[in-house]
């Protein structure tokens, strides 16, 4: 983390830039990590009929490329429903599924 850099030395503008960008992708393969583990829930409890997961690690997921995060700025978009989710979470609404790695869906 860059408070960790900070605590070891003056860091330089490059060092904290590459902090901040190591970060920002170990909180995007959190997120990953987290959506796959709700997918596989989903399956367990019956919410869907097939398994849906990635082959190997799934990609990064930015906050606000969530699937509930993006059929509410798709609702929102589309003026069925207003929120402040997007202004309160600091997140970029995302009203299209990003092309993100390679998918397979088990029956």
């Amino acid at each position: 983390m860059p408070s960790a850099l900070l605590s070891r030395t003056v860091p330089t503008r490059a060092e904290l830039d590459r902090a901040r960008s190591k970060a920002e992708s170990l909180r995007a393969q959190m997120i990953a990590w987290q959506e796959e583990l709700d997918w596989q829930v989903y399956r367990y409890y019956g919410v869907l009929d097939e398994a849906i997961c990635y082959d190997g690690e799934p990609p990064e997921v930015k906050f606000g490329e969530r699937a509930f995060e993006i059929v509410l700025a798709q609702d929102c978009a589309a003026g069925k429903t207003t929120t402040t989710w997007f202004e309160r979470h600091n997140a970029q609404p995302v009203t299209t599924i990003p092309a993100i790695g390679r998918l397979t869906i088990v029956n």
